[in-house]
């Protein structure tokens, strides 16, 4: 479980159960970002572009696009096994009905529900409940797979250091 910072009142009703949330949702978001930037260096590897190409060809698209690319190259290149890993973290992960949602909580924190609505011909809301606990949980089996999938696309620390550097510095360098 997370440490609560001093400044927080920590006998405050919710008060650990929210810190709880919030770091777990952060931390999934952001390890989210990592796998994008992942997928992005498995594409490039796959293509030969470099670094700056490849970020821009596919720094705008959405995550499902990346994802079709990438695996339609896996499959390409005879190596759609490794498309699997990524599969399973998103199948897993409910991506989607958490960071398009709006969150609601009970009073005392003891239940936090996200809801996604939707207008297509009808109102329709979609939603996920998770408590602390279930939602710390939740968080820990992703990020079981998302080390899987970062392993199965054989990318290292290394790479996605190198990648960020190239793209950021690269793209700044011609724009000068």
């Amino acid at each position: 479980m997370v440490e609560l910072p001093s400044d927080l009142q920590a006998d405050a009703p919710g008060v650990k159960e929210r810190t709880q949330l919030l770091h777990d949702f952060g931390a999934l978001l952001t390890m989210w970002s990592e796998l994008e930037i992942a997928m992005e260096i498995a594409i490039r590897k796959l293509t030969g572009m470099s670094a700056l190409q490849t970020s821009i060809v596919v720094g705008s698209l959405q995550f499902g696009t990346k994802k079709n690319i990438l695996s339609s190259l896996l499959k390409e290149a005879g190596n759609e096994d490794q498309s699997k890993a990524i599969k399973d973290l998103v199948d897993f992960a409910k991506r989607n009905a958490l960071v398009h949602s709006a969150v609601a909580a009970e009073d005392d924190y003891s239940k936090f529900v996200f809801f996604f609505r939707s207008v297509k011909e009808k109102y329709h809301v979609k939603t996920e409940e998770f408590t602390a606990a279930s939602f710390h949980q939740h968080f820990l089996r992703f990020r079981e797979l998302h080390d899987a999938a970062l392993q199965a696309l054989n990318v290292t620390p290394g790479e996605m250091n190198e990648y960020g550097h190239g793209a950021r510095f690269e793209g700044l360098a011609t724009r000068a």
